[in-house]
């Protein structure tokens, strides 16, 4: 039977005794041993590159030891200052870090005065080029205006003609058909046997349509080529009607 313990409950209901384990510290041996077999396990390459790390870092070591060492040196070695040195010295670091900024910013004072110089001379430029298409566009626009004004002058004189034409057309149709309307009368006369009726003459009849002096004086001339006796198709009593009817309207026009 196996003997039960407790802590470890067996399968049949019991405890077992739980096994010990083997907490001693491994044997400086054991060790080098068991780090001869991690070793030998390890590819040679990789062996190569751990044994480089580690003598790298072995000379880093030495080398930071090596510089600590030469500045405390160093600082053993440096004279003691007193404040007042130690203050002039700030003092004329201070003073060439001032003169260091004030040459800086001399410069970049000049740089800017540069380059505004030359955006002033681009703006100038830009503003006479602006003058001078300003002036041209000006010039242009008063060219423009005057060729306008010019054209509308040259409407005006054509519809001015224009209608100057039109009126003296309608003037002359008024004449023309005061005139057809005379020859009319006149051709209608001619046809007549004025001997056989002579009370058929009447002046008005040859000045219709008279209202001036001047066109009366026009139709008597008119007239007096027509009927007068020396003509082939002159007529005496007409020409006597004529002459009655050309006072009478003459003299009422004087009135």
């Amino acid at each position: 039977m196996t003997k039960q313990v407790p802590g470890v409950r067996s399968g049949n209901g019991g405890f077992l005794r739980k096994p010990e384990l083997n907490t001693e510290p491994l044997k400086p041996e054991a060790q080098k041993l068991n780090s001869q077999k991690t070793e030998s396990k390890k590819p040679e390459f990789l062996k190569t590159e751990l044994q480089k790390a580690e003598s790298k870092k072995l000379e880093l070591q030495q080398s930071a030891v090596s510089q600590n060492k030469l500045e405390l040196h160093k600082q053993e070695q440096r004279p003691f200052k007193s404040t007042s040195e130690q203050s002039a010295e700030k003092m004329i670091q201070k003073q060439h870090e001032f003169e260091m900024w004030r040459k800086q910013e001399t410069e970049r004072l000049e740089t800017g005065k540069q380059n505004l110089r030359r955006q002033t001379r681009k703006m100038e430029q830009e503003r006479i080029q602006l003058n001078i298409e300003k002036a041209h566009f000006y010039r242009q626009q008063e060219f423009q205006e005057t060729k306008k004004k010019h054209e509308e002058h040259l409407l005006e004189m054509k519809r001015q003609i224009l209608e100057g034409e039109l009126y003296k057309l309608a003037e002359e149709k008024k004449q023309f058909e005061q005139k057809k309307s005379f020859y009319d009368q006149v051709e209608a006369y001619q046809k007549e046997d004025i001997r056989k009726k002579p009370a058929a003459i009447h002046g008005t009849m040859f000045f219709a349509g008279v209202n001036s002096q001047s066109s009366l004086k026009k139709r008597y001339k008119d007239l007096l080529k027509i009927y007068h006796p020396d003509n082939k198709c002159g007529d005496t009593d007409a020409i006597q009607e004529i002459n009655r009817e050309y006072q009478r309207l003459m003299a009422k026009l004087q009135g």
